[in-house]
């Protein structure tokens, strides 16, 4: 079992179900080119899910930040489905990474990108699910993306994309 924490919260999965894309062999071996990535990638329910979790994220009346942030994600979630996909096809990086063996496709899986951002009511969420849809159609349209979802917490826990509250020690 991995337990992983970010943003507030606590992930649980078995290691056979998880790639922890921040921390695998290939990604810090090119992450000092200034690539951005997503926190991780797991399979639950025969759906492969690259996840992005948030402790904060500008509103839209604050133009210049949203777009940051919506810029931030769109990065995170692009280089994380490019690079499961080259570990996937086993693309000679100087460091490859092996797959969990259930991360390991049969190409009947649907895809998921999804953002948790703690502390977020829904309302507050339409706008952000929104944009980056927009910003992300490319990508699910080539990739055959089944959905991009933002979501709070209390979601994410609900549908088991994370398992609690982070416990904070006193």
């Amino acid at each position: 079992m991995k337990t992983m924490a970010e943003s507030g919260l606590e992930f649980e999965f078995e290691d056979s179900n998880c790639l922890d894309l921040e921390k695998c062999d290939t990604y810090v071996d090119i992450k000092s080119k200034s690539i951005k990535m997503c926190e991780f990638v797991f399979i639950k329910n025969g759906s492969i899910i690259f996840l992005e979790a948030k402790s904060s994220f500008s509103r839209p009346e604050n133009a210049e930040n949203f777009e940051k942030n919506i810029s931030d994600i769109v990065s995170k979630m692009h280089n994380a489905v490019s690079l499961f996909s080259g570990i996937s096809l086993k693309r000679p990086y100087s460091k490859p990474t092996t797959l969990p063996k259930n991360l390991i496709l049969n190409g009947g899986e649907s895809v998921y990108c999804i953002l948790i951002v703690t502390g977020f009511e829904d309302e507050w969420l339409i706008p952000i699910q929104d944009a980056l849809r927009i910003k992300l159609s490319a990508l699910s349209k080539t990739f055959s993306i089944a959905n991009v979802l933002a979501i709070n917490e209390k979601t994410a826990i609900s549908r088991g994309y994370a398992a609690r509250l982070q416990t904070k020690a006193e």
